[in-house]
């Protein structure tokens, strides 16, 4: 109340999403949660970084489902996102972070792009190598949980963007 009474709305609005993502994963004791949920866990540390960045940050998002029909495992997305933020982009004075969300042959497909470093084809193979390991690294631990949800039913991949950055994609079965 005290940011809005002097006019600081996007400390505000900051607060409020950095509440989300606290009260989220506090309450959050289930594995799986609606994709909606998930997406707004994910849409709350974007807006941190939006925040953070301004005009300089653009997020893309094309969801091309109905994300209330769908559980997928709780905070697999952010980690993902996160290394964008602090492994992919550098020195680039414009960011550029584009999600997809897709449903494929009875799947759902994620993919996030960002335009940061441009990252080779076998970088991006020793990083899917790392994932696998038993590090306690986000991408490793989001490895694991996934594992432990859909046994081998699933993949990650990371590959390089045309022109720069990085593509991360997640393709995991659709559950109801």
């Amino acid at each position: 109340s005290m940011a809005l009474a002097r006019g600081m709305v996007s400390l505000y609005q900051s607060i409020l999403d950095l509440s989300c993502l606290f009260s989220s994963a506090l309450r959050n004791n289930s594995s799986m949660v609606p994709l909606s949920k998930e997406f707004e866990y994910l849409n709350s540390y974007l807006k941190l970084q939006k925040l953070r960045y301004g005009d300089h940050l653009q997020l893309n998002f094309e969801i091309m489902t109905n994300m209330e029909q769908w559980m997928v495992p709780f905070n697999f997305l952010m980690p993902v996102a996160e290394n964008a933020f602090i492994h992919g982009f550098s020195q680039e004075d414009e960011k550029q972070f584009f999600l997809t969300i897709c449903e494929e042959d009875g799947r759902l497909l994620f993919t996030m792009e960002n335009n940061g470093l441009l990252v080779d084809e076998k970088s991006c193979q020793e990083i899917m190598k790392k994932m696998r390991g038993s590090t306690a690294h986000g991408l490793s631990m989001i490895y694991r949980k996934l594992m432990s949800v859909y046994g081998e039913d699933f993949w990650v991949k990371f590959s390089p963007r045309e022109g720069s950055g990085v593509r991360a994609a997640i393709m995991i079965p659709a559950a109801k």
